[in-house]
């Protein structure tokens, strides 16, 4: 029998009583944007490259030289191959934020939980990293999703994010966020923008705070959907981010082969700016030897852990390691990548576990061959005049904007690749994508 002293517990009143209140003076974070992915490119400074105009302009050698043979004594012709010029575009990428002076006054006292402008700051720093996360999974079109369906005006379920068959759409999606839609079939014209109210992670529905397109063209199946600068469409400084990101692995692997060019040329007429594509039969240490040594004869050139990182997300690896026999299996620290992050050595090679990742897809990726281009050092805040804030019109408050010019891509395709279309019946889509549960 419950003594009268333990009864008298069994009421919310009663249990409140065991607890006192604690202030804490920081904010404690729940979400962490950092990708180890953003690890795998080479910075090579602002002298390792040549700004043409608007083009960063290098040569690549996409052919063989002949003329090399066996004869009795006759000289072969004169036999040369010309290097082929590659160019990329940089890309601008912007971050902007506002506050009101009385509430910054107010936000220094100690009765609240941490500085407002620093907590101002680190947000914008933040974005900035979640975008660059988007940016390298995702390609240079910015397509963070495609619409599954229309409920109504307001109402828009998400499929596919990156435009991926399968994967989660909704991994960087915020309430507050501001998307666009571009309409597949008018040429990818914007549709309409709106701001985004709240979500149902589970049935991948999106509820707006304004209508998301007019009732006279209407956002349908399949098409795009992408970030957007403000809510109305016809605003001066309203940009959709489609077309204006730095190049991703949707462009630099291309793993569904739908891009016209790469840096210029096309693959059908220089096949060694290919990189590898397969498609999956039965995932496992067998698939995943053969995927490398594919690449290895693709490329012409060995893949060893020092020069090639595999990435994936959860579920591949977990797949992966299942197969392994015993002396394979075991985990161990691989090597690191710039920026400090650490990869999982398995199978013999070094793994990246990515939660942003798609989830259906082995990526391998030749170090030696992905560089990062910073036009004008890291992102920043923009301080030309000499101060970084600017007076807010006919307002007590001020604004700043960070910045970063930047583009990434793969000087040599064909020692990296993907595995595509990797079918795993113990996990679903889902699992290990970075959403809340």
């Amino acid at each position: 029998m419950a003594s009268s002293q333990t009864a008298n517990l069994n009421t919310v009143a009663g249990l409140s009583g065991l607890f006192h209140d604690v202030y804490i003076n920081k904010v404690k974070p729940h979400l962490d944007h950092l990708s180890p992915m953003a690890g795998l490119f080479r910075s090579i400074g602002s002298k390792g490259y040549m700004l043409i105009g608007k083009q960063i302009v290098f040569a690549a050698q996409l052919r063989a030289a002949g003329g090399a043979m066996a004869t009795s004594g006759n000289l072969p012709d004169h036999q040369y191959q010309d290097k082929v010029q590659l160019n990329t575009t940089p890309t601008r990428a912007y971050v902007r934020r506002a506050v009101d002076e009385f509430v910054v006054a107010r936000g220094v006292t100690p009765g609240v939980f941490e500085d407002f402008m620093a907590d101002v700051q680190q947000q914008a720093v933040e974005a900035f990293e979640r975008m660059q996360t988007r940016h390298i999974h995702g390609g240079s079109t910015a397509v963070v999703a495609l619409c599954a369906s229309r409920t109504s005006q307001t109402v828009v379920v998400l499929k596919d994010g990156y435009g991926h068959t399968g994967t989660n759409p909704m991994i960087f999606l915020e309430p507050g966020d501001i998307l666009c839609w571009h309409d597949a079939g008018n040429n990818f014209a914007v549709g309409g923008a709106a701001k985004i109210a709240s979500f149902v992670y589970s049935t991948k529905t999106v509820t707006f705070a304004g209508n998301f397109d007019d009732n006279m063209t209407t956002v349908t199946a399949n098409d795009p959907i992408s970030f957007a600068t403000t809510t109305d469409d016809s605003a001066d400084h309203f940009e959709s981010e489609r077309g204006k990101a730095p190049l991703g692995l949707r462009d630099i692997l291309d793993p569904d082969a739908v891009n016209a060019s790469y840096l210029g040329v096309t693959e059908a007429t220089y096949p060694r700016i290919k990189p590898l594509r397969k498609t999956s039969s039965q995932w496992g240490e067998t698939e995943f030897t053969d995927f490398i040594r594919e690449i290895q004869a693709s490329g012409n050139s060995p893949v060893t852990p020092d020069n090639t990182v595999m990435s994936c997300q959860g579920a591949v690896l977990q797949e992966l390691a299942r197969t392994l026999v015993s002396f394979t299996q075991i985990m161990g620290k691989g090597q690191t990548l710039e920026g400090g992050w650490d990869t999982v050595r398995l199978a013999g090679f070094d793994f990246v576990e990515d939660g942003y990742h798609t989830h259906d897809e082995l990526m391998a990726h030749c170090l030696d061959d992905y560089v990062v281009a910073d036009l004008d050092g890291e992102p920043s805040i923009a301080a030309i005049d000499g101060s970084e804030f600017s007076r807010l019109a006919d307002f007590d408050g001020k604004e700043w904007y960070m910045r970063h010019y930047v583009q990434r891509w793969a000087d040599r395709r064909n020692r990296s690749g993907t595995l595509k279309g990797i079918s795993i019946s113990n996990y679903d889509a889902d699992q290990f994508a970075a959403v809340p549960r």
